[in-house]
């Protein structure tokens, strides 16, 4: 599993600043297939110690639960597919 982070990007002029939250692209390999998703949280929500980690999850159509250590799923959308290199 791999984080990457970035600001959430503001909708037109008349939307308000969300400066407090993140968009996270996370990076999942389950089998062959590597998922990107997009997690939104708050911007003091610190998700490095995901990085190199196992995790359990479930893939329903484009949304997938990721079980955190707490027991609780997080909820995130698949924004793409692609094949895991071969080592």
């Amino acid at each position: 599993m791999s984080v990457d982070n970035h600001p959430v990007q503001g909708g037109g002029t008349d939307a308000p600043l969300i400066s407090n939250l993140v968009d996270h692209d996370v990076s999942v390999q389950v089998g062959d297939t590597i998922y990107v998703c997009r997690y939104h949280s708050a911007s003091d929500q610190d998700l490095s110690w995901l990085r190199n980690k196992d995790v359990q999850v479930k893939i329903q159509g484009k949304v997938m639960y990721v079980k955190m250590s707490t027991g609780k799923e997080a909820k995130a959308k698949i924004v793409r597919t692609s094949k895991a290199a071969q080592p």
